[in-house]
């Protein structure tokens, strides 16, 4: 196919349409996901994590994520929070956007993909971290 970025999307799409994810909606743009152009749903990248937890690359992935409260990128996120060190999650953000995808622990045991997307929001970026911690403490109480 060419090592050329719309060849690489043409591999990712099929991939993942493979494993009968609706892509409706989904662009991929360019291979580093920073132009404006690109999109996912929530519902896609969610159903992509769950897929990837089932593959024998899983843990070196699921490794190499931030957790919540430790050290890293999410360090100042959920400390002494409930979901404190069971949040391994990817966050981005851009000017009124926050997002957060990865993987919860809960106290039961069970282990759940989820993605957050916060799209146009108005007020401090505190206050929408804030709102995740308590979303991933719900999560983690299931």
């Amino acid at each position: 196919m060419g090592g050329t970025t719309s060849a690489a999307s043409k591999v990712v799409t099929a991939h993942w349409q493979g494993k009968k994810i609706d892509l409706t909606g989904f662009q991929m743009t360019d291979g580093c996901g920073l132009s404006r152009t690109n999109s996912i749903t929530a519902r896609q990248m969610t159903l992509m994590l769950y897929h990837l937890a089932n593959s024998p690359h899983f843990e070196t992935f699921y490794q190499s994520l931030p957790i919540a409260g430790r050290p890293g990128t999410l360090r100042k996120i959920a400390q002494g929070a409930n979901c404190e060190g069971l949040a391994h999650a990817k966050s981005g953000s851009i000017e009124r956007v926050k997002t957060s995808c990865g993987y919860l622990g809960t106290i039961s045991g069970e282990r759940y993909a989820f993605t957050l997307l916060i799209n146009n929001f108005t007020g401090e970026v505190s206050s929408v971290k804030a709102k995740i911690v308590r979303i991933w403490n719900k999560m983690v109480a299931l």
